[in-house]
C-alpha cells in the first residue's frame, strides 16, 4: 500500500509552456520587441550546457543570479535600448505564474485520486521561492502536505 508520494515540479507536474523561448518572447513583446520564439529557444538551448556548468559559481544564492545571467545572455541580441533589469525581473517572475506552465496531462486527476486514497503528497524540487507561489496560483496546493524548494 502506498502511503506517500514525493513529486518533482518542472518536467513532472508542471511543463513550461510553450517553451523557454516562447515565454521569453512573450516578455520581450511586452516591451515592444517582436522576435520569433524559435530564435530565442535555439539560442537558449545553445547556451544551456555552458550555463549549467557555471551554476556552481552563483552559490550560496544561485537562482536569481543564475537566471539573470541565463536570461540576459539568451536575449542579448534583442535588448538594445531596453531597461535590462526591468525586462529580466518580468521574465524571472513569470515563472512563478501558471501562464508559463501547463499541468501534466492527467496530473490533476492523479493528484485528486491519490488524495482520495489518503496518500500523503509532497513536492520537492531544486527550485526557489517561486515554486510555492506557482503551486498556490495553479490551484494544486491543497493536494500537498508540503512543498519544498531546495
Amino acid at each position: 500500500m502506498v502511503r506517500a508520494v514525493l513529486l518533482d515540479a518542472e518536467g513532472t507536474l508542471f511543463h513550461i509552456h510553450p517553451s523557454v523561448g516562447g515565454v521569453y518572447a512573450r516578455v520581450l513583446r511586452g516591451f515592444g520587441i517582436k522576435v520569433r520564439p524559435e530564435e530565442i529557444e535555439a539560442r537558449f538551448r545553445g547556451l544551456w550546457p555552458a550555463l549549467k556548468r557555471e551554476l556552481t559559481q552563483f552559490q550560496p544564492a544561485p537562482c536569481l543570479e543564475f537566471w539573470r545571467k541565463a536570461f540576459l545572455e539568451t536575449v542579448a541580441p534583442w535588448l538594445d535600448g531596453l531597461p535590462r533589469e526591468e525586462v529580466f525581473r518580468e521574465a524571472y517572475e513569470i515563472f512563478a505564474r501558471p501562464e508559463a506552465f501547463r499541468l501534466a496531462p492527467g496530473g490533476l486527476e492523479a493528484l485528486a485520486f491519490l488524495k482520495a486514497q489518503r496518500v500523503k503528497l509532497a513536492m520537492l524540487s531544486n527550485w526557489d521561492d517561486r515554486l510555492s507561489r506557482l503551486v498556490e496560483a495553479s490551484g494544486v496546493r491543497p493536494y500537498f502536505e508540503r512543498v519544498l524548494a531546495a
